[in-house]
C-alpha cells in the first residue's frame, strides 16, 4: 500500500514554496478563466472576452508557481457601498470608505498551503496603501463555514448575517 500522500498534495508541496502573489496581468485572463470557470462561470466568460470588470479602485491579485495561476483575489479600495452596509448608513454614506474583498478563491488542490493567506495579505497591504483602516467581505451560504474560519484565523470577525450569507470585517 502506497502510503505517499495524494498527487495533488506532493505536486502543490513541491512548488507553492514559490507561489507569488502579483497583479493580474491580461496575459492572464485565458487561465484564470479556466481556474473559476466551475465557481465563477460568468465572471470566466468575461475573463476569455478580454473584458474583465474594472475601475481604477479593483484591484485584482493571483497567486501563481512553476505550474500557473493557483489563486485569485479580487476587491475594491474605495467601497463606500461596504462601509454603508457595515454600518447601516443611508445611501449617501457621508463619503466614508473602505476596501472590500469581492472574490478569493484558490484552486482545491493548492489549499492549505497558505495561498490564500498571500493573497489576503497582499490586498490588505494595498488598503492600507490606500488610506483605509478598515476592510470587509460577504460570504456566501454555500461555502461560509469554511471561509468564516479562514478569516477568522486573519482577524476578521462577522457582522452581520444578510440574505444570501454573512458580513465580516477587520479594522487594520
Amino acid at each position: 500500500m502506497d502510503r505517499r500522500p495524494p498527487i495533488s498534495y506532493r505536486i502543490a508541496a513541491g512548488l507553492l514554496k514559490g507561489a507569488q502573489s502579483r497583479r493580474l496581468r491580461p496575459s492572464d485572463y485565458d487561465e484564470l478563466a479556466d481556474l473559476i470557470e466551475h465557481w465563477k462561470p460568468e465572471k470566466a466568460r468575461r475573463f476569455r472576452m478580454g473584458r474583465p470588470y474594472a475601475n481604477r479602485y479593483l484591484s485584482s491579485l493571483v497567486a501563481a508557481n512553476d505550474v500557473g495561476i493557483v489563486g485569485w483575489l479580487e476587491g475594491a479600495h474605495r467601497s463606500p457601498y461596504a462601509w454603508q452596509r457595515f454600518h447601516d448608513l443611508p445611501e449617501d454614506g457621508g463619503g466614508t470608505s473602505c476596501s472590500f474583498v469581492d472574490f478569493l478563491f484558490v484552486e482545491a488542490g493548492n489549499r492549505r498551503a497558505n495561498i490564500g493567506s498571500k493573497l489576503l495579505t497582499a490586498f490588505e497591504t494595498e488598503a492600507v496603501d490606500f488610506g483605509n483602516d478598515f476592510m470587509g467581505l460577504s460570504l456566501d451560504s454555500a461555502d461560509h463555514l469554511q471561509a468564516q474560519a479562514f478569516y477568522r484565523a486573519h482577524g476578521y470577525t462577522r457582522s452581520k448575517s444578510i440574505l444570501y450569507g454573512h458580513l465580516m470585517g477587520k479594522t487594520l
